[in-house]
């Protein structure tokens, strides 16, 4: 399996809100990054809207006569292999010279307000060996270039929604409770990555058309409002080669490595053992390179920083939302090889290019790998 990756920016046009079911002093707050599977249940509704001829079996694709030649059947339903992968789409860091994305921190991160100092453990409690103030894992993001720290990296502003009810009597309005909503201000910069299969090429124009589409509807919540809207920029449209997977092994210190979760996960276990280890990896290999799964040494695991969360979402098959338990983004696991193994960095290279756990084409299982 081949993919073709678009790389681009999404920047906000007017405010908008991506609801995470959370609420703060009676304000719903808005998520920092645009999940994939936002991105992914907009461009596939839009698909539908367009390119569905058989609108009777429009709640089960499986069965419609068309779905051999529909697109949207093709890139959203089909089960045979990963179609396509729609990442998280992270803010970029404004002040970086190289234009960092902030991505969660990892969990092993600890810093001390007081002393503007951090500290990295896999053990907590953790105290500042400074001014001895006990410390929790930063809950916060790190730039992937400049390693700047922040709370909040995208500027937010509140709006007070009236919902407006006509009454029986037609002359009578009610007002019922207002809503206190937070909302991404426009002009935030989201980077945009998409994974293709290689064999679905003929359908990249119409991918990006698609998001164009997207980008005048909105996204988000209040779209009737006029939230959401953004403009969309294909920067790069390139094929993932073998040979830059190779490139990228050559800085993966096998001897002693961090697996870092850069999205949820959605994994069998609550854990990534030694064993499911090697086992993605090796799946990521086969899958990435076109080659028979590797034979890759023991590894030991050495520690271990997870926290749990949920992925949730509406299902467009089900017609209903659903929610489940997964790892939370900045997990850390580290592993121990004893050696440096070529064939397992290139393993490695590969998982960072495709995902592990269930879920990958929502951005689920995004990782990075990093030294000890």
């Amino acid at each position: 399996m081949s993919f073709i990756r678009l790389k681009g920016t999404i920047t906000t046009k007017t405010p908008l809100h991506i609801g995470e079911g959370i609420k703060s002093n009676s304000i719903k707050r808005t998520r920092n990054y645009i999940p994939g599977s936002v991105i992914r249940g907009a461009v596939g509704i839009s698909l539908i809207k367009a390119m569905c001829i058989k609108t009777k079996y429009v709640d089960n694709h499986d069965v419609c006569p068309a779905k051999e030649g529909c697109p949207y059947y093709q890139l959203f339903e089909e089960k045979k292999s990963t179609t396509m992968i729609f990442r998280n789409a992270y803010p970029r860091h404004d002040g970086c010279a190289n234009k960092g994305t902030y991505l969660p921190a990892p969990l092993t991160l600890h810093y001390c307000e007081n002393c503007n100092e951090r500290f990295y453990s896999y053990y907590t409690p953790l105290n500042c060996s400074y001014c001895e103030k006990p410390l929790e894992p930063y809950n916060g993001y790190l730039c992937s270039d400049c390693e700047h720290i922040t709370k909040r990296p995208v500027g937010v502003m509140r709006f007070i929604i009236k919902d407006q009810k006509q009454s029986s009597d037609e002359n009578i309005t009610k007002f019922s409770m207002p809503d206190n909503i937070e909302v991404i201000k426009p002009n935030v910069q989201y980077k945009l990555d998409i994974l293709m299969n290689l064999k679905f090429e003929k359908y990249i124009d119409l991918i990006h058309n698609t998001l164009e589409v997207i980008s005048e509807e909105g996204i988000g919540w209040g779209k009737r409002q006029g939230f959401g809207k953004f403009r969309v920029k294909i920067e790069k449209i390139e094929p993932i080669l073998i040979d830059e997977l190779y490139d990228n092994a050559k800085r993966i210190t096998t001897k002693d490595f961090v697996v870092r979760l850069i999205s949820n996960a959605f994994l069998k276990g609550s854990m990534i053992k030694p064993e499911t280890m090697l086992a993605y990896a090796s799946r990521a290999y086969s899958v990435m390179y076109h080659k028979s799964k590797p034979s890759l040494p023991e590894l030991t695991q050495a520690e271990y920083k997870i926290g749990y969360s949920t992925f949730g979402g509406w299902s467009l098959k089900k017609g209903k939302k659903r929610t489940f338990p997964s790892l939370k983004a900045g997990s850390m696991f580290r592993f121990k090889c004893g050696k440096e193994h070529i064939e397992l960095a290139r393993a490695l290279a590969a998982l960072e290019a495709y995902a592990i756990g269930g879920f990958k084409t929502y951005g689920l299982g995004q990782t990075l790998i990093e030294r000890a």
